[in-house]
């Protein structure tokens, strides 16, 4: 997988505080002090397992389900791909406008209408569309991971 295809570390644990709730295929964990981008049904399984083989709440059994995973204390953030966003997106804000995604000079703009306009000054559209969804939610315009 290449890591580019998904949010930035900084931009994960932004959604991750924002709200994001909806699993995703893969996560940026903290593996041996480098946090890297793993897929969800394995790696993510294998790298909580080992962190919690010794006298752990497992007990030393092997992790294969998502969800017993997702509300553990570990340094684990989604790191949705673009279409994995733009299904938690509002398509329209009534009152504001409709959900507009354009390719500019060096990045990306997401809009609703004139009003909420988003500058992702990277290559990637995951990371401006993670920009909108992070203040969609900051401003209560959507509500985990669901229009308001």
């Amino acid at each position: 997988m290449n890591p580019k295809h998904c949010v930035s570390l900084e931009l994960a644990k932004q959604m991750k505080e924002a709200g994001w709730k909806k699993e995703t295929e893969f996560w940026w964990t903290d593996c041996n002090d480098k946090f890297e981008v793993v897929d969800k049904y394995y790696d993510l399984c294998s790298y909580v397992h080992d962190c919690l083989a010794n006298g752990s709440p497992c007990n030393g059994q092997p992790i294969y389900k998502f969800a017993d995973i997702k509300d553990m204390d570990f340094d684990i953030y989604p790191a949705p791909l673009a279409t994995e966003i733009l299904e938690e997106l509002p398509k329209e804000i009534k009152g504001i406008g409709n959900l507009h995604i354009y390719s500019i000079q060096n990045g990306w703009l997401v809009t609703y209408g004139t009003e909420i306009q988003i500058r992702g000054n990277s290559l990637f559209v995951c990371n401006a569309l993670a920009k909108m969804y992070i203040y969609l939610a900051e401003e209560k315009k959507i509500k985990r991971n669901h229009a308001v």
